[in-house]
């Protein structure tokens, strides 16, 4: 049931309790007066409860609609933040720890280091999704396309070098997720790091 509907209930009692007190003392019924007092504290009871259920309910974290392509979003995820970390011919180990805190902190469980470095070496320096991610972006949402694009920049800044060929992969990055050259100038540009 819901918390404002019980809410209501309670407060019904408290007041037929109240009202039964009342006429209760007026003809002096010694039981009226107990079955009228029951009803108040039935009703406090059933109000308190509705209302911590209200509580409940208000305060509960909101849960998202979840993705039948859940599984694969993930992949393009990381290996977009593969690529961004390999495109200058080197996997640095900021950017390992860049990939492993992203994880971490998108899926709530980490990831060890050498397991990202194990990934990244399987993907190869030479590695490339942007084909893939241009044959997915409709699949994705314009967030999730935005996120992917934001934790590749991330993964890119980690290392503190920025070369022309990982400016190069953010641009091919950006535009198989859909964006122009002006939009990933404005995103570089709101993302101050």
């Amino acid at each position: 049931m819901n918390g404002k509907v019980i809410i209501v209930l309670g407060l019904l009692l408290i007041v037929l309790g109240g009202v039964g007190l009342y006429y209760a003392y007026e003809s002096t019924a010694p039981s009226g007066a107990a079955l009228s007092w029951a009803a108040i504290i039935g009703g406090a009871l059933v109000l308190l409860g509705g209302i911590a259920r209200f509580m409940s309910q208000f305060m509960s974290p909101q849960h998202a609609i979840e993705s039948d392509y859940g599984q694969t979003e993930i992949r393009l995820l990381i290996e977009a933040m593969g690529m961004m970390a390999a495109a200058d011919g080197r996997i640095a180990d900021q950017e390992i720890e860049t990939i492993a805190h992203i994880y971490e902190r998108m899926l709530g469980s980490r990831i060890p280091l050498r397991d990202v470095g194990a990934i990244l070496d399987n993907l190869g320096t030479n590695f490339d999704i942007t084909p893939r991610l241009a044959a997915e972006r409709g699949k994705l949402s314009p967030q999730l396309r935005r996120l992917i694009f934001n934790c590749c920049y991330l993964v890119m800044v980690s290392d503190l070098v920025e070369e022309s060929r990982e400016k190069d992969a953010m641009r091919r990055i950006g535009n198989a997720l859909g964006f122009d050259n002006e939009q990933i100038a404005d995103m570089i540009a709101a993302a101050g790091v």
